[in-house]
């Protein structure tokens, strides 16, 4: 299956997704792996920090830490970029917190509770750290990949 290039609206809201998530991934102090973010022409996106994975265990890295930077993407790229086409890559996001957060907190009712209390956590910390994450944005934009070992002033 051939990758069709992604129109370049659909791009920066990914650089705005995936900078999100490593700004407010280093905010909560959790390891960031040297791939950092990346972003192919179809625009879509990864940012690489400990949690983000499927396979990672949570528990070791914290549980609200992983939970809010997953969130801090899908709350950046609306704040920039709020209809449904450009925010499909947070189904991905979503998937992983809730089954993090399933895993965590069995009870429903105490769920919904974490899961309000995490996401707006992640919108304060996106509104105090906007402006690096506007920067990371910028710095990604136009670039495949935005690797730490090349960048750590941005990733620190």
């Amino acid at each position: 299956m051939a990758v069709t290039r992604a129109s370049t609206e659909r791009c920066k809201a990914a650089a705005y997704h995936e900078s999100a998530h490593i700004v407010i991934a280093c905010q909560r102090g959790l390891p960031i792996n040297p791939k950092g973010i990346c972003i192919d022409d179809s625009a879509w996106g990864c940012a690489y920090f400990k949690g983000a994975a499927f396979d990672i265990d949570v528990i070791s890295t914290g549980v609200p830490e992983v939970v809010v930077a997953l969130f801090a993407g899908g709350t950046a790229q609306s704040r920039v970029y709020n209809n449904v086409d450009v925010l499909d890559a947070c189904i991905s996001d979503e998937r992983r917190i809730e089954e993090i957060l399933v895993v965590h907190f069995p009870d429903p009712t105490m769920r919904h509770r974490m899961e309000d209390q995490l996401r707006a956590s992640a919108g304060k910390m996106v509104d105090t750290h906007w402006e690096a994450i506007e920067r990371v944005t910028y710095l990604s934009s136009g670039r495949s990949c935005l690797h730490r070992h090349s960048n750590d002033s941005v990733f620190s």
